[in-house]
């Protein structure tokens, strides 16, 4: 069959042989998720598709089973890609794969709704699809992100994922994309959210505040962004009248929004007299 690469600058103007490929290679991840299995070394010239379109992977010799659990991570892959911390991972898992696929996927989806990036990006002359190393190194500002983003909210969202990935530093830390893409598409929800010492306090008193939140990636206290699974915050009040604290949870795509109203007092004054 034809590695990745040519079979896309073949077919490329036909968009039911390429959302076929783009279904088929999701399927052929999630099967190996399901597995605990990794490739290793996934770029375009380990994908073959054959005449009737059926995907097969080749060149084993980076693979991970579950029974090489602790092994030795020896491969970094070709850098356009792999995670840039790729190099950095000391023992074989399961999710060596995560951030190639998430590149493939990506790509193959954006040829579909836009068939002239293969020209535009020069596929045939190229070792990469879309994406290139210097591409993640500021991927928000980079030319294949501006063409990406605006055809639609699935890619917000696979550039969001792929945003977060590059944040790790670690690649032991990356989720599935599939799992992150579902996760993402659920209803945000605040199911609690409250002030743990009531709704009047004294000035200078320190306000205790806890919520749980379902299906966010992302939660803000006023304006400022938590560290991922934080569920409290203690906040000292100072100024007697209402004040308003606001949560927000997202997960890139839904958010939502909930309020708690304090009302602040002066610490009263307590005058002893005696009587003689």
């Amino acid at each position: 069959g034809d590695n990745l690469k040519n079979y896309i600058c073949k077919n490329y103007h036909n968009k039911g042989k390429m959302k076929t490929l783009a279904d088929s290679f999701l399927s052929m991840i999630k099967n190996l998720h399901q597995n605990n299995i990794a490739h290793g070394d996934l770029q375009h010239g380990n994908i073959l598709i054959d005449n009737h379109d059926k995907i097969y992977l080749i060149d084993y010799d980076s693979v991970y089973l579950p029974a090489l659990s602790g092994q030795i991570d020896s491969i970094c892959g070709l850098p356009d890609y792999q995670h840039p911390k790729r190099c950095d991972n000391k023992y074989a898992t399961e999710k060596i794969d995560y951030f190639s696929e998430l590149i493939i996927y990506t790509s193959i989806l954006g040829i579909v709704e836009n068939p002239s990036l293969v020209e535009k990006y020069k596929l045939a002359d190229t070792e990469f699809l879309l994406f290139s190393k210097e591409d993640f190194k500021d991927l928000i500002n980079s030319e294949i992100y501006k063409d990406l983003y605006p055809l639609g909210e699935t890619f917000q969202l696979l550039l969001r994922i792929l945003t977060e990935y590059l944040d790790f530093n670690d690649i032991n830390n990356l989720e599935p994309f599939d799992k992150l893409l579902e996760k993402y598409s659920l209803p945000v929800s605040i199911t609690e959210f409250k002030c743990n010492n009531g709704n009047v306090l004294l000035k200078g008193e320190k306000a205790s505040f806890g919520w749980n939140v379902e299906n966010a990636s992302s939660i803000y206290f006023n304006g400022e962004k938590l560290p991922q699974g934080t569920q409290s915050k203690n906040i000292r009040v100072n100024k007697v009248g209402k004040e308003y604290f606001y949560l927000e949870a997202t997960n890139g795509i839904n958010k939502t929004k909930s309020t708690i109203e304090l009302n602040i007092v002066n610490v009263p004054i307590i005058e002893l007299t005696s009587n003689k």
